[in-house]
């Protein structure tokens, strides 16, 4: 992976994957660091290695099954920055091609894309991507539908306030990235002044319901630990764009 935007983009999809894990009700199983056990014993398989526990995933494996299993998958280096992150972090939370179906839904409701909605990083595809002229609000389509895709699956219940937390920041942390009609760099998102999520679910800026939903989307209702919010939140220099 050669865009600027990639190590920043994993290391931010590190954190909210965090260490090792293996909740009874996840269907992923044993999981270390976003990997799962069936997709490590894949890469060692094919590598011709033996088969070892995932809680041993060395950092040079783990870079490149995100490399290879997710970043090319969604051809994270032709994609805008912004988009680029959102779409690799969907990829490595619900699969490549559900990431790209995300992608693909949100440029045919922009009118951009008239193709199947297939999961493949096509020609056809990348050419929509292509002629968008507000990334931040492609982005906000595909954070919309990747939520409800979450909250239709039986596991929600369980996982739902952790993953909807995921969502909302890496919305934002993608529109911070990106061109388009949020102001890079704007206040906080729970002031209402930065409220393209908010404006998507057709909430009036500064109306009381906006106001409502940046109070119950504030850090200190969210389940996470104090070093988990500073590490996710913390500020990441917006990358260079190359030619």
């Amino acid at each position: 992976m050669v865009a600027a935007n990639y190590s920043p983009a994993l290391a931010r999809i590190l954190v909210h994957e965090g260490g090792y894990a293996n909740h009874p009700k996840d269907p992923g199983g044993a999981t270390m660091k976003g990997v799962t056990q069936r997709v490590y014993d894949a890469f060692r398989e094919r590598s011709g290695l033996p088969k070892v526990s995932v809680r041993l995933i060395s950092t040079a494996e783990l870079e490149t099954i995100y490399a290879d299993q997710y970043g090319r998958a969604v051809c994270f280096d032709q994609l805008p920055i912004g988009l680029d992150y959102v779409v690799f972090d969907g990829a490595v939370h619900s699969g490549p091609a559900q990431s790209v179906k995300w992608l693909q839904r949100a440029l045919q409701s922009l009118g951009l894309y008239v193709g199947k909605i297939d999961g493949i990083p096509g020609n056809g595809t990348l050419a929509a991507v292509d002629r968008v002229n507000d990334v931040d609000a492609l982005i906000a389509r595909i954070c919309d539908l990747r939520l409800a895709f979450l909250k239709a699956l039986k596991t929600y219940a369980t996982f739902g306030k952790g993953w909807r937390v995921r969502v909302d920041q890496v919305g934002d942390a993608g529109q911070d990235w990106a061109d388009g009609s949020v102001p890079r760099a704007a206040a906080s998102r729970w002031s209402c002044t930065r409220p393209s999520r908010i404006r998507s679910r057709g909430w009036p800026v500064g109306s009381e319901a906006c106001r409502s939903a940046s109070w119950r989307m504030a850090p200190t209702r969210w389940p996470i630990t104090r070093s988990t919010w500073t590490a996710s939140r913390a500020w990441v220099a917006r990358p260079a764009r190359t030619a």
